[in-house]
């Protein structure tokens, strides 16, 4: 029961309440959310459409620039407080625990974790560098792995102290975690279970811990991802000879 009470009434706990009651109100309020790659595209739309529904943000990002400058905006909008940056390397085990750990030091827990971030790389099997799957395997798939198991924990936690409450684990995933794409087939899935369609095994685990695991498959393409007149996917596809030109 003392821990409870230190919980209950500690400081951040505190300061996420009374955040809690300000400008915005919605179906989310009083929730603390942490996305991952939220500095640009997929990732700052969702925390845009989020930080509408009443929620407390973590904006975190590789680019601890790109997140602060959204962050800023979305406080300077919503009310002081709402939304904070930390930074946060998806593939490095200890950049997690750091951002996961520093979330809670800011807002007393974390609700809702989406793991967001991820990058692709375009590419027949018989020349696409190793390197690049490489990448792709350690942002999409090693850093969903690292992500649930720096705020698992924290999840479990809060269900221990509140077994009432539900917390969610949502992971973004291309449409291409369905099934196999003609034009990136040297690409991994983005994920495990969830994106495959099969049960996960971080839901059927941490269900019992109070914690919802769940996908989002699709794509949109007006976004950086797919836009950018570098990196994009549609250059990449372009330079990969994967586009009829007619």
């Amino acid at each position: 029961m003392a821990e409870r009470g230190f919980i209950e009434n500690w400081e951040a706990e505190s300061y996420r309440q009374s955040v809690a009651s300000s400008k915005v109100s919605g179906r989310l309020t009083g929730k603390v959310v942490m996305i991952t790659g939220a500095a640009q595209g997929f990732g700052l739309g969702i925390a845009q459409a989020l930080i509408t529904e009443g929620a407390q943000l973590i904006l975190a990002d590789l680019n601890l620039d790109g997140a602060q400058a959204n962050a800023d905006a979305m406080c300077a909008e919503y009310g002081a407080g709402r939304a904070v940056a930390i930074r946060m390397d998806v593939s490095d085990e200890g950049s997690a625990l750091a951002a996961v750990a520093e979330a809670v030091a800011v807002f007393g827990g974390v609700d809702v974790f989406v793991s967001n971030a991820g990058v692709l790389r375009a590419g027949s099997i018989f020349s696409q560098p190793v390197s690049d799957f490489d990448l792709v395997t350690n942002v999409n798939y090693r850093g969903y792995f690292l992500g649930v198991r720096a705020v698992a924990p924290v999840m479990a936690a809060q269900h221990a102290v509140r077994p009432t409450e539900w917390f969610d684990i949502i992971e973004i995933n291309s449409e291409s975690g369905l099934g196999v794409s003609g034009s990136r087939p040297a690409l991994p899935a983005r994920s495990s279970g969830p994106a495959s369609g099969s049960p996960s095994p971080f839901a059927l685990e941490l269900v019992e811990c109070g914690i919802k695991v769940n996908a989002v498959c699709g794509q949109l393409p007006r976004r950086p991802l797919w836009m950018d007149p570098e990196r994009g996917l549609f250059v990449q596809y372009l330079r990969a000879g994967k586009v009829r030109v007619r």
